[in-house]
């Protein structure tokens, strides 16, 4: 086989699938061929770590040019051998699930991993704000006498942050969501955001405001179609001054 050749060969060599005396026409190739050897030591590493993939390992995914490779070696193959295609075939698939689940774990791993660091921002900041001797409260009431749905949003007077809590929210049902709108002292209202209430119906969020000691004189939590940026739906709780 000449360079252009072994070159479409080493992704099936990396895998093992050749049969015994291709797998040794390249790699005696391969020994002398600096450019050869870095795109087998790729494909090697990209293949151990399949066993990794059933933990949801991290690999670097495989660039456009090695795919392009992968292709032309699958074509190339099937005219030379039908059974080792047939294998190299397979591995290839195989590789190629693989890489796919531990790339959307690696994105699912790093997004849980975001979420939980927002988390604990936001509970660090609620705790602070809500904890603090100097807190200002705007309390929520339920707009139904029938719902016992409570909330309060939260501001301190050295921090730009307004936090909301409420509790004993129903589900908004599908395709809606809670907002929470605020308004404060020039008159202006804002989304501060949505909520997401557990299984036991509470919910917080945190608004970061353009400065410190935001005065809020009144909010309202709302049940709205997702995505809209106006109030409009229908009122669940709110504030005396709202």
């Amino acid at each position: 086989m000449n360079h252009e050749q072994i070159q479409e060969c080493i992704e099936a060599h990396a895998l093992g699938a050749l049969d015994e005396p291709e797998s040794a026409e390249v790699a005696t190739h391969v020994a002398g061929c600096e450019d050869c050897r870095a795109v087998l030591d790729q494909y090697e590493n990209v293949a151990a770590t399949l066993p990794a993939a059933l933990s949801i390992a991290a690999p670097v995914p495989p660039s456009d040019v090695a795919r392009r490779r992968i292709r032309r070696g699958i074509r190339n193959r099937a005219m030379r051998s039908r059974v080792a295609t047939s294998v190299a075939v397979a591995a290839v698939i195989l590789l190629s699930i693989a890489i796919a689940w531990v790339w959307r774990g690696e994105r699912t791993l790093a997004d849980e991993r975001e979420r939980s660091e927002q988390l604990i921002e936001e509970q660090e900041i609620v705790f602070e704000v809500v904890d603090s001797p100097d807190a200002e409260r705007v309390v929520l009431q339920a707009e139904s006498e029938d719902s016992n749905s409570y909330g309060k949003v939260f501001t301190r007077p050295d921090l730009p942050f307004v936090v909301a809590m409420v509790g004993r929210l129903p589900e908004a049902g599908e395709g809606h969501d809670y907002h929470v709108w605020v308004t404060f002292e020039d008159g202006t209202t804002v989304l501060a955001g949505s909520l997401v209430p557990n299984l036991d119906g509470f919910a917080s969020l945190v608004y970061s405001a353009d400065s410190d000691g935001p005065v809020v004189i009144g909010a309202q939590v709302t049940v709205e179609p997702s995505g809209v940026t106006r109030p409009g739906g229908e009122v669940v709780l709110s504030s005396d001054t709202a």
